[in-house]
Protein backbone atom coordinates (compact mmCIF):
# COMPACT_ATOMS: atom_id res chain seq x y z
CA UNK A 1 0.00 0.00 0.00
CA UNK A 2 1.37 3.62 -0.91
CA UNK A 3 0.08 6.43 0.99
CA UNK A 4 1.53 10.39 0.83
CA UNK A 5 1.75 12.38 3.81
CA UNK A 6 1.85 16.02 2.64
CA UNK A 7 2.07 19.35 4.97
CA UNK A 8 -0.41 21.93 4.36
CA UNK A 9 0.76 24.86 3.23
CA UNK A 10 0.67 27.52 4.88
CA UNK A 11 -0.51 27.12 8.04
CA UNK A 12 -0.75 28.69 11.04
CA UNK A 13 -0.50 25.52 12.75
CA UNK A 14 1.53 22.28 11.55
CA UNK A 15 -1.18 20.19 10.02
CA UNK A 16 -1.02 17.23 7.08
CA UNK A 17 -3.21 15.42 5.23
CA UNK A 18 -2.90 11.98 4.40
CA UNK A 19 -4.33 10.10 0.84
CA UNK A 20 -4.10 7.14 -1.20
CA UNK A 21 -2.12 7.16 -4.49
CA UNK A 22 -5.46 8.34 -6.29
CA UNK A 23 -5.09 11.64 -3.70
CA UNK A 24 -8.45 10.62 -1.82
CA UNK A 25 -8.24 11.53 1.44
CA UNK A 26 -7.76 8.75 4.32
CA UNK A 27 -6.46 11.16 7.43
CA UNK A 28 -5.72 14.76 8.07
CA UNK A 29 -3.17 15.18 10.95
CA UNK A 30 -3.43 18.45 13.00
CA UNK A 31 -1.81 20.32 15.62
CA UNK A 32 -3.33 20.52 18.90
CA UNK A 33 -2.05 24.37 19.56
CA UNK A 34 -3.42 24.16 22.69
CA UNK A 35 -1.57 21.61 24.30
CA UNK A 36 0.80 21.64 27.16
CA UNK A 37 3.14 20.00 24.93
CA UNK A 38 3.07 19.79 21.39
CA UNK A 39 0.76 17.17 20.06
CA UNK A 40 -0.69 16.23 16.81
CA UNK A 41 -3.97 14.09 16.16
CA UNK A 42 -4.65 11.85 13.11
CA UNK A 43 -8.13 12.71 11.85
CA UNK A 44 -10.43 10.19 9.88
CA UNK A 45 -12.46 11.14 7.29
CA UNK A 46 -15.40 11.34 9.56
CA UNK A 47 -13.96 13.69 12.45
CA UNK A 48 -13.08 11.05 14.32
CA UNK A 49 -9.28 11.06 16.19
CA UNK A 50 -8.07 7.82 15.19
CA UNK A 51 -4.58 8.22 16.55
CA UNK A 52 -2.15 10.75 18.34
CA UNK A 53 1.63 11.88 18.57
CA UNK A 54 2.67 13.96 22.05
CA UNK A 55 6.39 15.28 22.25
CA UNK A 56 7.38 14.38 26.15
CA UNK A 57 8.10 17.25 27.68
CA UNK A 58 10.98 17.74 29.87
CA UNK A 59 13.69 15.40 28.17
CA UNK A 60 16.56 16.77 26.61
CA UNK A 61 15.98 14.62 23.06
CA UNK A 62 12.74 15.00 21.24
CA UNK A 63 11.04 11.39 21.71
CA UNK A 64 7.10 11.64 21.08
CA UNK A 65 4.64 8.91 22.05
CA UNK A 66 2.78 7.51 19.28
CA UNK A 67 -1.06 6.35 20.01
CA UNK A 68 -3.40 4.68 17.91
CA UNK A 69 -7.25 4.51 18.67
CA UNK A 70 -5.94 5.51 22.14
CA UNK A 71 -3.67 2.39 22.56
CA UNK A 72 -0.04 3.19 23.36
CA UNK A 73 1.85 2.52 20.67
CA UNK A 74 5.18 3.27 21.73
CA UNK A 75 7.70 5.99 21.11
CA UNK A 76 9.83 7.13 18.10
CA UNK A 77 12.84 9.13 19.03
CA UNK A 78 16.36 9.22 17.43
CA UNK A 79 18.78 7.01 18.57
CA UNK A 80 22.95 6.39 18.03
CA UNK A 81 24.15 5.12 15.03
CA UNK A 82 26.25 4.56 11.85
CA UNK A 83 27.99 7.89 11.29
CA UNK A 84 26.26 10.13 8.52
CA UNK A 85 23.21 7.88 9.30
CA UNK A 86 19.95 9.20 10.88
CA UNK A 87 18.43 6.40 13.20
CA UNK A 88 15.15 5.67 14.74
CA UNK A 89 13.36 3.74 16.95
CA UNK A 90 9.93 3.34 17.21
CA UNK A 91 8.78 0.73 20.39
CA UNK A 92 6.08 -0.75 18.19
CA UNK A 93 6.65 -4.22 17.04
CA UNK A 94 10.48 -4.15 17.57
CA UNK A 95 10.60 -1.57 14.43
CA UNK A 96 13.50 0.61 13.83
CA UNK A 97 14.16 2.93 10.94
CA UNK A 98 17.38 4.08 9.55
CA UNK A 99 17.52 6.85 6.74
CA UNK A 100 20.14 8.81 5.14
CA UNK A 101 21.82 12.25 7.08
CA UNK A 102 19.59 14.74 5.10
CA UNK A 103 16.30 12.77 5.95
CA UNK A 104 15.29 11.79 2.53
CA UNK A 105 15.09 8.11 2.79
CA UNK A 106 14.35 5.74 5.21
CA UNK A 107 13.34 2.44 5.55
CA UNK A 108 11.59 0.70 8.82
CA UNK A 109 12.68 -3.09 9.37
CA UNK A 110 10.62 -5.45 11.78
CA UNK A 111 13.14 -8.30 12.75
CA UNK A 112 15.34 -7.57 10.18
CA UNK A 113 12.38 -7.42 6.89
CA UNK A 114 11.57 -3.93 5.93
CA UNK A 115 8.24 -3.23 6.27
CA UNK A 116 7.91 -0.16 5.63
CA UNK A 117 10.02 2.85 3.22
CA UNK A 118 9.66 6.41 3.50
CA UNK A 119 11.03 8.73 1.22
CA UNK A 120 10.97 12.67 0.89
CA UNK A 121 10.11 14.21 -2.24
CA UNK A 122 12.19 17.65 -3.20
CA UNK A 123 10.05 18.51 -5.84
CA UNK A 124 6.82 20.51 -3.74
CA UNK A 125 7.41 23.26 -1.13
CA UNK A 126 5.69 21.71 1.73
CA UNK A 127 7.06 18.39 3.61
CA UNK A 128 5.90 15.51 1.15
CA UNK A 129 6.58 11.97 2.06
CA UNK A 130 5.58 8.58 0.28
CA UNK A 131 5.01 6.03 2.60
CA UNK A 132 4.75 2.46 1.08
CA UNK A 133 3.73 -0.21 3.52
CA UNK A 134 4.21 -3.48 3.34
CA UNK A 135 1.16 -4.89 5.50
CA UNK A 136 -2.21 -2.67 5.30
CA UNK A 137 -2.92 -3.32 9.03
CA UNK A 138 0.13 -0.84 9.80
CA UNK A 139 -1.50 2.11 8.02
CA UNK A 140 -1.62 4.23 11.13
CA UNK A 141 1.69 3.43 12.98
CA UNK A 142 3.53 3.97 9.33
CA UNK A 143 1.89 7.39 9.12
CA UNK A 144 2.47 8.25 12.26
CA UNK A 145 6.07 7.35 13.25
CA UNK A 146 6.77 9.08 9.76
CA UNK A 147 4.94 12.05 10.56
CA UNK A 148 7.43 11.73 14.01
CA UNK A 149 10.13 11.57 11.84
CA UNK A 150 9.39 14.26 10.10
CA UNK A 151 9.02 16.40 13.06
CA UNK A 152 12.66 15.51 14.53
CA UNK A 153 14.49 15.80 11.23
CA UNK A 154 12.63 18.92 10.33
CA UNK A 155 13.32 20.40 13.56
CA UNK A 156 9.91 22.28 13.50
CA UNK A 157 9.18 22.21 17.03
Amino acid sequence: MKVILRQKSPSVTESYTVTDEKGNLLFELRSDFFALSPTYELIDTNENIRGCIKQRSMTIDRIYDIFCDGIPMGCAERTKGKPGRNTFSFAYNGWTAEGDIAGLEFRVYENGFCVVEISRKLDSLSDTYVINIANDPDLMPSVMFAAAIDLTVSEKL
